[in-house]
């Protein structure tokens, strides 16, 4: 019997189970997908408007979008070394939903 009551299973469901050399990969899609929208849902309520601020942010949204887009698509799968990797753009996220979106807050240019 599976543990979900709702939804019928096959019996062989190891296909389900994420295994350790995946984690990496799939903390990096989470990731990913989180700057992405919260940069895609960013709203400026009277902010001033910088051009380089601006193309920063479009970076970093096409960076990340991309990033999720091949991890999708199968053409990128994060070594289980790469927890480095996984810890940066993690630390990147957490800037970027402090900031509420607004790149010129993390960056802090005086320009």
């Amino acid at each position: 019997m599976s543990p979900f009551f709702l939804l019928p299973l096959p019996e062989d469901y190891a296909w389900m189970m994420v295994q350790p050399q995946q984690l990496p990969t799939i903390l990096t899609l989470i990731i990913a997908l989180a700057i992405c929208g919260r940069l895609l849902t960013y709203r400026r309520h009277g902010a001033r408007f910088r051009r380089r601020i601006s193309w920063l942010a479009y970076g970093l949204f096409v960076g990340s979008g991309t990033l999720a887009i091949q991890i999708l698509a199968g053409r990128y799968i994060a070594l289980p070394i790469s927890w480095s990797f996984v810890i940066l753009l993690g630390v990147c996220a957490v800037l970027v939903y402090r900031a509420r979106g607004n790149v010129a807050h993390i960056v802090r240019v005086n320009a």
